[in-house]
């Protein structure tokens, strides 16, 4: 690995969140679910049922490229999608029992892998958070 001083601080933000995520994606292939898939479930296991485009919005991602991890997850029982009572062109997106379950069982695994880098925690999530609210298109955040 080259010298990570000289790496500009994006570089190293997406090597290290890649290499979290796919330290995630190994301990998450016993639940038949990657990282991504559990953002969703952490999502609405806090905020309940959204519809499809609030959930896209809340995890910064295209509705078309959630649409597809959606798919995946109502196959494998985990989330139901209905239309949305209100407007019918919309759907609610909900997770299931068995959706909790792994919630639950993964909240262990989360704290594991977040001990990894706790010494440096709070700068590096404060740091995060600056750039989440710098460039997000959106301008979600507060």
């Amino acid at each position: 690995m080259s010298n990570l001083d000289e790496w500009p601080t994006g570089r190293l933000m997406f090597t290290a969140a890649r290499l979290v995520e796919n330290a995630y994606n190994e301990e998450l292939a016993a639940y038949g679910i990657t990282y991504a898939a559990l953002t969703i479930l952490s999502v609405l296991a806090v905020r309940g049922a959204l519809s499809q485009n609030q959930l896209a919005t809340d995890l910064k991602v295209q509705s078309q490229t959630l649409g597809k991890m959606v798919d995946a997850l109502v196959r494998k029982g985990l989330v139901t999608r209905t239309r949305h009572w209100r407007d019918r062109r919309s759907h609610l997106v909900d997770i299931t029992p068995n959706g909790l379950n792994i919630v639950e069982d993964i909240a262990a695994l989360e704290e594991k892998l977040e001990q990894a880098g706790a010494a440096r925690e709070a700068t590096l999530r404060d740091h995060a958070q600056m750039l989440i609210r710098t460039f997000d298109r959106e301008r979600y955040i507060p």
